[in-house]
């Protein structure tokens, strides 16, 4: 069912007038095909077990009109990597400096 969320999701308007995807590298293949389908433009921030580069998380919504970060913040496949609760907060800090949105795609939301 959330692949279907997420394809719809690159497609519509957001508040923010923005256009541009951020995502994770590594990320979701099936969302990769959303975009692509879409010819969304799209930037991508290294992820690597240590997380992202912060500072370079706030240069990329800075410079480039980001609508959305699709994050994976638990158990990130295929890496496996989680955020820290420190981590989440710096980047939703940074959203909303930015107007940004987040796009969380959590299998464990509900638990």
């Amino acid at each position: 069912g959330s692949q279907q969320a997420l394809h719809l999701l690159v497609s519509m308007p957001f508040p923010n007038g923005k256009n541009n995807i951020l995502i994770e590298q590594p990320t979701y293949f099936g969302f990769i095909e959303s975009i692509n389908l879409h010819q969304a433009t799209t930037f991508g921030i290294e992820l690597s077990m240590e997380g992202i580069d912060l500072d370079r998380l706030e240069y990329i919504f800075r410079n480039n009109e980001i609508k959305f970060f699709y994050i994976i913040p638990r158990f990130h496949n295929p890496l496996g990597h989680s955020y820290t609760n420190g981590e989440k907060k710096k980047i939703v800090e940074l959203a909303e400096k930015y107007d940004v949105y987040i796009v969380e795609d959590d299998i464990l939301g509900d638990l």
